[in-house]
């Protein structure tokens, strides 16, 4: 009787003990299968991605509470390692620079410096713009600068490189004599593309000014990207080109008066933020000849906000970020499973931020996320590549996509961008090329057609450890950027070859758009891939055969007739592949080649038209005009609404659905 008293007594310490084995067996066992950034990794975590996200919860959500054993530990705070690829210089100061005046070379000195071939702004991605929850702004709510709970010592910040402008040859091509005929021709369809734009301007002002986004069907508006007027900011460059500066200077006004404190998000993308507003507001002051003060007072008032993503143990970005004071008084690490593009897709803003204030507090921010991309670059199962999601805080993920579609590609249109803003850095150099490589030998296909187009496509590739990589053949519009990519990097580094498949991939992207009776392509789609890329012969029985999955091919069973089985239907006679195929290729309307439609949608993407643009400014081909011109007008006729241009539902629907803004990305095309 005493044993089972003193059992009782120490039972809950037993129980404590096999729960806290359980849990150390359970994360000690977690199989290592994706490489992780090495930079400053969390000597203690035990957490789970759902535990690492607990600090981003919307701020006035009833927060669960702790269990009462197994606490997680403290966040570490080391000290983030300190730059020994180059030696810091006193121009970088720790704090960001609060206004131009401040800032340690003067906007014009710094302008006239860096002087590098100015490159078309390509901003595509959307990939992740809703929040969990709507948070009412009030005073407490504001961003206010508050100390650093890992901040970099001043002698560690990484200094702006001194730029290699003679290692980066003409990117653009040498234009000869035009024609009156031609010059005629492309001064009418700059024309309408500009008409096209004062349509979309003219609906957004009517009834969205100020907001995100103009929903030109139901003539609302909706914001997704903060609230602060994402249109509005992002416009402003192409305002500038197409001369129409009364409206320019009318924006500008209204720029002015944005509040980038306060927002009803409960927390704000950082990726979006970025390319849209700080973006934004920089090319506008750029393409203006920098002399529109108050836009570069935003972007550094915006840029000093979204330093606070970096806080984190190893400075790599919280990248949907709450910055409230109660939720920046918290320390917080980077997630575990964060997008490839995001991740790596904010050197650009933040590097000319940089240049143009001489502070190089926004350059060492982006800088640590290159240089830990450029040590894990080799050590994921894709060596020369990143997963589409990348563990940025220590822990780790199992599968590994690879591919340069939507969520993994401005990563890799930023290598090539990058180098070329900072007049010729080899690390960028380097780490492009060692991209380009791997795609070519295990991503670019050429699909399986009627008419054997002579084109490329980008798939992707998924690798785990211990089993044999597999690919799909799944494409579409946000994996199109890539032949402007590689002509831009064909041209800068010298890389002749890669002109040529990125004339291949840009018209994979035209047979796309032309495969379909709109004349536009869908939003992703899968197609047959060639098993070969120098010839491929189309032969319509096996098309259907590759078409026709497995579990509806027909099969071998015995004939049972209806008396002997009442229940069952009357026999149908057993079907051919070539007559399943035919059924499928008609129900879901499949162009030749292509074995499926994942979305049908077409929500205004610019990649495609934007290849196009610059193959023809990189060759000084028309037909590349006349190729970008008919998509152009497919694009018109099909979501023109009657105050601006609208997303579609499905590339066979001619009628609109509502979405944002047409002219952003596709008024930006010159002809």
């Amino acid at each position: 009787m005493a044993g089972i008293v003193r059992f009782r007594r120490y039972r809950p310490l037993l129980l404590l003990a096999v729960i806290t084995v359980v849990v150390f067996v359970h994360f000690t066992s977690f199989k290592d299968t994706s490489a992780a950034f090495p930079v400053d990794r969390l000597k203690s975590h035990t957490g789970s991605s759902s535990e690492t996200k607990l600090d981003q919860r919307p701020v006035g959500e009833k927060r669960p509470k702790p269990p009462p054993i197994v606490p997680i530990p403290p966040i570490d705070k080391p000290s983030p390692k300190p730059h020994t690829k180059q030696p810091a210089t006193k121009s970088g100061a720790l704090g960001p620079s609060k206004s131009p005046a401040t800032a340690s070379v003067s906007p014009k000195s710094t302008l006239k410096e860096v002087a590098i071939p100015t490159v078309p702004s390509v901003k595509h991605h959307d990939h992740s713009t809703e929040t969990s929850g709507a948070v009412p702004a009030a005073g407490g709510d504001r961003w206010v600068k508050l100390p650093e709970h890992f901040p970099v010592p001043s002698e560690s910040i990484i200094p702006l490189p001194t730029p290699q402008p003679e290692k980066i040859p003409q990117i653009q091509a040498s234009f000869g004599t035009e024609s009156e005929t031609k010059r005629k021709v492309r001064l009418e369809r700059l024309e309408a593309v500009r008409d096209a734009f004062k349509r979309s301007w003219s609906g957004y002002k009517k009834y969205a000014w100020g907001h995100d986004e103009l929903m030109p069907v139901s003539k609302y508006f909706k914001d997704p990207f903060g609230g602060w007027g994402a249109t509005l900011v992002d416009s402003l460059d192409t305002l500038w080109i197409m001369g129409m500066e009364n409206e320019f200077m009318e924006a500008v006004d209204e720029v002015a008066k944005i509040d980038f404190t306060t927002t009803p998000m409960a927390s704000i993308p950082v990726f979006e933020t970025v390319i849209r507003y700080l973006g934004g507001l920089i090319a506008a002051y750029d393409v203006s000849g920098a002399k529109h003060e108050i836009l570069l007072t935003k972007a550094i008032e915006l840029g000093d906000m979204i330093y606070g993503a970096f806080d984190t143990p190893n400075r790599m970005p919280v990248l949907h970020w709450g910055f409230r004071p109660r939720q920046t008084a918290l320390e917080v690490r980077a997630d575990i499973r964060s997008i490839s593009a995001e991740l790596g897709s904010l050197t650009v803003e933040f590097t000319r931020l940089a240049q143009i204030t001489g502070n190089n507090t926004y350059y060492d921010a982006v800088q640590r996320i290159t240089d830990a991309l450029e040590e894990s670059q080799n050590e994921s199962n894709l060596p020369g590549m990143w997963p589409m999601i990348i563990d940025a805080s220590g822990c780790k993920v199992r599968e590994e996509k690879f591919t340069l579609g939507g969520m993994a590609d401005s990563l890799y249109e930023y290598l090539i961008k990058e180098y070329i803003l900072l007049g010729g850095q080899d690390q960028y150099k380097k780490m492009y090329e060692a991209v380009v490589e791997v795609a070519k030998e295990h991503l670019f296909y050429r699909p399986y057609a009627a008419g054997d187009p002579d084109i490329l496509l980008t798939g992707n590739v998924y690798v785990t450890s211990g089993i044999k990589p597999r690919f799909d053949g799944d494409t579409g519009h946000l994996s199109c950027f890539v032949g402007g990519m590689l002509a831009l990097g064909a041209r800068a580094l010298g890389r002749d070859d890669d002109l040529k498949f990125a004339a291949k991939i840009t018209d994979g992207c035209v047979w796309a758009y032309d495969a379909f009776p709109t004349g536009i392509m869908p939003e992703w789609f899968r197609v047959a891939r060639c098993n070969k890329t120098t010839e491929c012969q189309f032969d319509t029985g096996l098309y259907h055969d590759m078409l026709v999955p497995a579990y509806l091919r027909p099969t071998e069973l015995p004939i049972v007739e209806p008396h002997q089985h009442p229940k069952r239907a009357p026999i149908e006679v057993l079907r051919t592949v070539t007559e399943i195929a035919h059924n499928i290729i008609k129900e879901e309307g499949l162009p030749s080649g292509f074995t499926m439609i994942g979305d049908r949608r077409y929500i205004l993407r610019p990649e495609a038209i934007e290849s196009v643009f610059i193959m023809y400014r990189v060759s000084a081909d028309s037909k590349w005009q006349d190729k970008g011109w008919k998509m152009f007008q497919s694009i018109v006729k099909a979501t023109q609404t009657e105050v601006a241009y609208s997303a579609i539902a499905g590339e066979r629907d001619k009628g609109s659905w509502g979405s944002s803004i047409f002219a952003i990305g596709f008024s930006r095309i010159i002809l």
